[in-house]
């Protein structure tokens, strides 16, 4: 029989299938349904502290009446021989071979035939100023981050989550696999954390971007799964995408809970940490053979494995390594047994130690986290 939170789980998701929101053409989020989607990314969309681009260009709306505008320096050289145009009719000049050395897509486009225009083969809206114009389907702010990643020009910082992902996915639609690399390690940085990691998730996830969902979802951890946490966030994750993520996060509850078990059982970090300095007054054998032989383990120190144990899988604690181990815990939880008893082994347990072992078991818990990132089918190929 289903436990009722399966049950609850389930009914959730359907909620969350049958939420009333859209996608805009591309990778603009609207939540108004009453207004249509613009087509161009304006700064009405984005941070009110950050500005994604210093060019006005990228903020002027454009009408159907109006045609393509130049973006200016520094994509704007007069011996460049080729025009990329956003999807919002942004044109930038640059280099054929700079893109065909980033990306095989673009060699594979430049390697077709292309007749002279004064053959009359091509239309003259195939051409500007006698340069091909190449109709991609990124928006201007996109194009600008790939093509000043690629010139090694500064690169404006993405004013949402939304942008970053859109970049990403952009740099990986055209194999630019130095693009992709450039851009994990700057365009995200520090902008994803616990309070919008369903947020970025739900984002990643939509675009297929595994490393960056995975990352995602391992700040998740650090927050209750449930609608009261969630609440208006839902809008960003598809059932399919929260039901991956509740998946995932039962595996790292089990992979934590079972590491925390063996931890517990052999007690071998307790002694690699502590040593054998003596027999506790209050303890048991440990249920594994250490070095061929059972070790008599401190009963405080189980109690404390337990209690993250019970709490892990009640859902009090979550499963993020740096909350499973709680270095205040354990210490109070030593302080209290050396208060009531006078140890021979735990009173020479000193905090520097006792900093150690939790240092090495988050590490170790972290492993046993980044071991079901690797196994997970979140964005699987």
């Amino acid at each position: 029989m289903r436990s009722r939170k399966v049950d609850i789980f389930c009914a959730w998701i359907i909620w969350v299938e049958n939420a009333q929101f859209t996608f805009t053409q591309g990778f603009e989020f609207v939540t108004d349904r009453r207004t249509s989607p613009p087509r161009h990314l304006s700064s009405s969309t984005m941070s009110q502290n950050t500005t994604i681009s210093p060019n006005p260009v990228l903020d002027t709306p454009i009408s159907d009446t109006d045609g393509p505008t130049p973006y200016g320096s520094p994509f704007d050289d007069e011996d460049a021989d080729v025009i990329l145009r956003s999807s919002n009719l942004v044109d930038f000049r640059t280099y054929k071979v700079l893109l065909k050395k980033a990306s095989p897509i673009f060699a594979d486009i430049f390697s077709l035939p292309q007749s002279p225009t004064q053959e009359g083969n091509l239309s003259s809206k195939d051409y500007q100023d006698g340069l091909p114009i190449v109709c991609v389907t990124e928006d201007g702010p996109t194009i600008e981050a790939l093509l000043a990643i690629l010139s090694h020009v500064r690169m404006p910082k993405p004013a949402s989550l939304e942008q970053a992902a859109a970049i990403i996915a952009a740099a990986k639609k055209y194999e630019m696999d130095g693009v992709v690399l450039a851009a994990r390690a700057t365009v995200t940085k520090g902008m994803v954390d616990a309070d919008n990691s369903l947020r970025a998730f739900g984002i990643a996830h939509r675009l297929r971007l595994r490393d960056e969902a995975l990352a995602a979802a391992r700040y998740t951890l650090e927050k209750p799964m449930s609608i009261e946490e969630y609440r208006e966030k839902l809008c960003f994750v598809s059932g399919t995408a929260l039901f991956q993520l509740w998946e995932f996060r039962q595996q790292a509850v089990h992979a934590i809970v079972q590491h925390l078990t063996d931890t517990q059982a052999g007690a071998v970090l307790f002694f690699s940490v502590f040593g054998k300095k003596g027999k506790c007054l209050k303890g048991g054998w440990s249920q594994k053979a250490i070095e061929g032989s059972l070790a008599w383990v401190p009963q405080w120190w189980r109690d404390y494995i337990q209690r993250t144990i019970d709490g892990l899988q009640a859902g009090t604690i979550m499963p993020a390594p740096e909350a499973a181990v709680n270095h205040w815990v354990f210490y109070n939880s030593l302080a209290t047994h050396q208060a009531q008893v006078l140890c021979p082994c735990c009173n020479e347990i000193s905090a520097q130690e006792t900093h150690r072992f939790c240092t090495l078991l988050e590490t170790e818990l972290a492993n046993a986290v980044e071991a079901v990132c690797t196994a997970s089918q979140i964005c699987a190929e």
